[in-house]
């Protein structure tokens, strides 16, 4: 047995080192080329990635082919600068860096001292030609904003091309979304749903995600294998975080039937149906050591009530007399007339 072990141990270790390749992102990447006005490309250039907001500064050089790469990207917005010896330094401000996606920069750089720094704002020059994957992004604002009956984020998929009132998409089975959180599986073991957000069960309170604590929120098809085990599609939704300043909210939603209107096959004189749902909470973030390490807290409950009776009709003999006296309809024998 010990020989065995020694055997396969090579093995292992390999399959080991190789997993966290296989792993499935919910960041983003910068990748670019460093090229001179004439189309070549400079090789050795200093490469900087900094987020504002968190302080996280990223190094570079670019390679033989001028290439560079940032990968695994925390969303939010960046800033890019680029010098080389005998060369201008030119800045990109304002990249938005978002979940899933990648964002591929051709950079510049003319002749000049390279004190002189030259200052692009990046929605002009961003584009994404290195995936094939087709991804929507919903970002923060639209989070925020976009109406949703429950406050439920799986409503935001909706928003996506390509998906249905009943949330298929491309016209996959809706148990075919591979619904992840932060990178982490939120998928229903046993519905192929997704987990969160539902109800309880057996007296275990279900969980809820708040929306003022989603920052964004993506829907990817026809990704790559890393994307997802399901096969319709992949959903992507990332938390927010603490920044270097502190922010939070403090939210409370209300839904009454009395803002509602009656339905038009309700019986005359009919009242509203009973409908109240209470949604409360916060959030909260900023700094524990300036740079280095922060905290996000979010909180929400909801309190429902509801009146989900029916009204049906129950066939009477005398329903059944009134409506043969009206057809005229008299002796008549379901099973002889295929009834």
């Amino acid at each position: 047995m010990p020989q065995l072990w020694k055997k396969h141990l090579p093995i292992l270790l390999a399959l080991l080192i190789a997993l966290p390749a296989f792993s499935q992102t919910f960041r983003g990447t910068v990748s670019g080329t460093v090229l001179d006005t004439q189309g070549a490309v400079i090789s050795d250039a200093t490469v900087m990635l900094v987020n504002p907001a968190t302080g996280v500064t990223l190094n570079a050089k670019s390679g033989k082919t001028g290439d560079f790469l940032f990968p695994e990207l925390p969303v939010g917005t960046y800033d890019l600068t680029v010098s080389f010896s005998g060369f201008r330094t030119q800045k990109i401000d304002k990249i938005d860096v978002a979940v899933s996606k990648i964002v591929d920069l051709k950079v510049e750089l003319s002749v000049g001292a390279e004190a002189a720094i030259i200052d692009v704002n990046a929605s002009g020059v961003t584009t994404d030609t290195t995936s094939a994957a087709l991804v929507t992004v919903i970002d923060s604002k639209s989070v925020q904003e976009m109406p949703m009956n429950g406050r439920n984020f799986t409503q935001m998929i909706k928003f996506a091309p390509g998906v249905n009132i009943s949330s298929s998409v491309n016209g996959s089975r809706t148990a075919s979304i591979n619904y992840q959180v932060d990178g982490v599986d939120n998928v229903d073991a046993y519905l192929g749903i997704v987990a969160s957000n539902q109800g309880g069960i057996a007296s275990v309170a279900g969980g809820l995600i708040p929306i003022e604590a989603i920052d964004q929120f993506s829907m990817q098809s026809g990704g790559e294998a890393d994307q997802g085990r399901n096969a319709g599609a992949n959903s992507n939704m990332v938390l927010k975080s603490g920044t270097n300043k502190i922010h939070g909210d403090v939210f409370y939603f209300d839904r009454n039937e009395f803002f509602a209107s009656i339905s038009p096959f309700a019986a005359v004189g009919s009242r509203k149906p009973l409908i109240r749902n209470h949604q409360g909470g916060f959030t909260l973030g900023g700094p524990i050591w300036k740079d280095h390490t922060f905290l996000f807290l979010a909180g929400e409950i909801q309190v429902a009530k509801a009146n989900v009776a029916l009204t049906d009709t129950v066939l009477s003999d005398a329903w059944i007399a009134l409506a043969k006296s009206t057809y005229n309809i008299t002796n008549v024998n379901p099973v002889s007339q295929g009834l």
